[in-house]
């Protein structure tokens, strides 16, 4: 078994708000959803921003 630790933070900037993502302590950007996800899904999908990561990660 093992556990994912996602932090999302939301932050204000000049252009409204955004989300900050850290997916394990490493910084995290969010992507488009995927294909396959059921539509009933409202939740987003974020992939670490680290080179060479594909795993997508959807909450």
């Amino acid at each position: 078994m093992s556990f994912i630790n996602i932090n999302l933070a939301m932050t204000t900037g000049g252009n409204g708000y955004k989300t900050d993502a850290y997916i394990n302590g490493k910084e995290a950007k969010e992507v488009k959803r995927l294909k396959g996800i059921p539509a009933h899904f409202r939740g987003q999908c974020y992939q670490p921003k680290s080179k060479g990561s594909k795993q997508i990660y959807c909450i």
